[in-house]
């Protein structure tokens, strides 16, 4: 099924490479790619294990509540430095953070710790288009429309941060978005052309 339509606009989706994560990992190793920025939600724990065992290689990561553009701090100096040259939306499908949005009632009279209210306004975009596509239906799948909502959301915030902006109508960077399956550990990369998620043959885990 296609994503919710209306969050990048052709400018947007021209710039978005339907990569997998081998194909970015041969980057990497092969020296082809100069860096990879990850940013990423602070459950996924299993990051670490995405991406080729090597110190040494260019890797920088970004780890918040939900996997947040706004928390990347620093970001758009290394992109204009050129020590980044691909940008990865990392999101994961069965992320607590983006639930804990969703099932939320901002006018109700919930918690009132700041972390509740940080949630509630991370997700609030994708929180009304879901509830504008799906009512008060949840189940699985809207669960996994939000999140592709949510990632593509954020990629669509990265695009627009002056330096990340200059870069990309440069040339110069390439952006990703990927949602890792929790079960499976299987990568589903964003395809601009379809407008859907899917996984590459070479992510598939046997």
């Amino acid at each position: 099924m296609k994503t919710l339509a209306g969050i990048l606009d052709e400018t947007s989706l021209r710039l978005i490479e339907a990569t997998s994560r081998s194909q970015i990992n041969k980057r990497l190793t092969g020296g082809t790619s100069t860096g990879v920025a990850v940013i990423c939600c602070s459950e996924m724990c299993n990051i670490n294990s995405v991406f080729p065992a090597d110190p040494k290689l260019p890797i920088f990561t970004w780890q918040n509540l939900g996997g947040c553009v706004d928390d990347c701090g620093g970001l758009e100096d290394l992109v204009a430095s050129k020590q980044i040259s691909d940008i990865i939306v990392y999101g994961h499908y069965g992320c607590e953070i983006i639930e804990v949005g969703l099932r939320s009632d901002p006018s109700a009279n919930g918690p009132s710790t700041n972390i509740y209210k940080e949630v509630i306004r991370r997700v609030s975009g994708t929180r009304n288009a879901i509830k504008e596509r799906f009512g008060d239906k949840f189940d699985k799948h809207v669960f996994q429309r939000a999140v592709e909502d949510f990632v593509l959301r954020e990629l669509s915030e990265l695009l627009k941060l002056p330096k990340i902006s200059k870069a990309a109508q440069e040339g110069t960077l390439k952006f990703h978005a990927w949602i890792n399956h929790d079960d499976t550990m299987e990568n589903a990369t964003y395809d601009p052309q379809t407008e859907s998620f899917w996984v590459f043959p070479d992510d598939e885990c046997h």
